[in-house]
């Protein structure tokens, strides 16, 4: 390949990822009602061109994009926590995404806004997420009753709200760790 066009190419992916991060902040200021590629492209301070060669003139691509982007930064910050033992795995990623939600509310209702816009698409980000956490219950050897039990106690319905403070999310992980140790007991 032509060196101008690898260098090219390097640049567009640079700032494509800037872009993104600063989608992510955008959204941590801004109600999605009111965000728009437009409105990123003042917040920014890049031409509407760039913005909408970017995300190919589509605000679900972008909202897709950016829903992509920090559900992967957020995956690596805790697959990179995991070891060996799937109970304290489990705790990790719930941790680590509830800490998320209570850094960045404003953020996370728009995420959750987004996801209800796209769930019907192509856009719709892969719930890898859910996927790492099935794979981490399945280890512990417990039913598939018991992991869809869990996954609607713990996982969908989340059971920490977006209110929430730091004591309610070690009284839900303490929760979380009963009940896995009790299942996966009786399960073996």
């Amino acid at each position: 390949m032509d060196k101008r066009i690898q260098i090219g190419h390097e640049k567009y992916a640079n700032v494509h990822s800037e872009l993104l991060r600063e989608g992510i902040n955008l959204l941590s200021e801004t109600e999605l009602i009111n965000a728009s590629l437009s409105k990123l492209s003042d917040y920014v301070g890049v031409s509407k061109t760039t913005i909408y060669e970017h995300f190919q003139s589509s605000f679900p691509k972008f909202l897709s994009e950016v829903l992509t982007y920090s559900r992967d930064k957020l995956r690596n910050k805790y697959l990179n926590k995991f070891g060996d033992d799937p109970l304290n795995n489990i705790v990790t990623l719930f941790n680590e995404w509830h800490e998320e939600i209570l850094k960045n509310e404003l953020f996370t209702k728009n995420a959750y806004a987004a996801y209800m816009l796209l769930k019907d698409t192509k856009l719709m980000p892969k719930p890898l997420m859910a996927n790492d956490l099935n794979e981490q219950l399945s280890k512990l050897k417990i039913d598939k009753n018991q992991i869809d039990d869990f996954m609607t106690q713990y996982f969908y319905s989340s059971g920490v709200s977006m209110n929430a403070d730091r004591s309610l999310l070690d009284k839900q992980t303490t929760k979380i760790k009963n009940y896995l140790t009790i299942v996966s007991k009786n399960g073996r």
